[in-house]
Formats: structure tokens, C-alpha cells, sequence
């Protein structure tokens, strides 16, 4: 049977406004693709007939900052997908710890990935978060980690 992703995000204490929007907020690439939210090991290849390899190409691009918005959900998938080819990659990434309450904080969190065992014993991939507003899922991510290949975001809606 399929997981159903929760639909509570953790978080460290109550959200605070700190004023205005970090800029880092406003120049973010907004990941809108539904294969983000596949996570039944569909074998979806969204790149022209290739998986995803996002983290090669956020590192190629400067590692730039992503938001979740659209057909890709409202946050990274906060539980393990249900095995290799789930979001539009082999190895789709998810991450269940907690994002700062406080708007503009960068917090370093780490991205598991979906292997087919969904263990976290491997260490996963580093990852930033930082709470963009005082809305619940106004947060953007960077990945901080190597250029893997065929690795990328699950998103969900929650």
C-alpha cells in the first residue's frame, strides 16, 4: 500500500514576523512540475526522456534558493516516497526536520533519500530551509550537498 505523506510541519516554536521579506525570497525558482508529488515509484522521466538531476544543475546554477508552489505542492515531502523512481528521479529526497520559525532564518537541515530501504543511516544530502513569511508553508530550500546525479525534490500539499 502506498504512504500518504503527514500533513503537519514541524517547526521549532510559534512563527514570528521579523518584517520585511528577505531577498532571498523574492529571487527563488519556483519548482511547479506534478511529478514532484509522484511518489509511487511511477517512473516518470519529466527531462526529455531522462530523470531529473537537479542537484547537478542547482550547483552548475549557483545553488539557488526553491520554493515549492503549484502542481509541486506546498513543501519538500516529509516522508520517504515509496522507492526509486518517485519524482521524476531515481532518488527523490525528502525531510521530515523541523524549519525555523522565525522569518529569514537559514537553518541547515538534511534531505533523506529515497532509497528503496528509506533509511536515514546513510546521512542523506545537506540542505538550507529559511521561513520566507509568517504563512505556514512560505519556506524556500537550497541544496547544500555534491553534483549527484538523478537526485531531486518530492514535494507534497499539506
Amino acid at each position: 500500500a502506498a504512504k500518504k505523506p503527514t500533513t503537519s510541519q514541524p517547526t521549532t516554536a510559534t512563527v514570528h514576523d521579523s518584517g520585511p521579506i528577505p531577498s532571498e525570497c523574492i529571487s527563488t525558482i519556483n519548482l511547479t512540475e506534478y511529478w514532484r508529488q509522484d511518489h509511487n515509484a511511477s517512473h516518470i522521466k519529466p527531462k526529455n526522456g531522462a530523470y531529473n538531476s537537479e542537484y547537478r544543475d542547482m550547483i552548475e546554477q549557483g545553488r539557488p534558493w526553491s520554493r515549492f508552489v503549484g502542481a509541486a505542492g506546498n513543501r519538500i515531502l516529509d516522508q520517504c516516497p515509496s522507492g526509486f523512481n518517485s519524482c521524476g528521479t531515481q532518488v527523490g529526497i525528502w525531510s521530515n526536520d523541523p524549519v525555523p520559525a522565525i522569518v529569514g532564518k537559514v537553518t541547515n537541515i538534511t534531505g533523506y533519500e529515497g532509497w528503496a530501504a528509506c533509511s536515514k543511516e546513510n546521512g542523506g544530502q545537506p540542505l538550507s530551509v529559511m521561513r520566507c513569511s509568517a504563512q505556514h508553508h512560505d519556506v524556500i530550500y537550497k541544496y547544500m550537498g555534491k553534483p549527484l546525479s538523478n537526485q531531486g525534490f518530492c514535494g507534497m500539499t499539506s
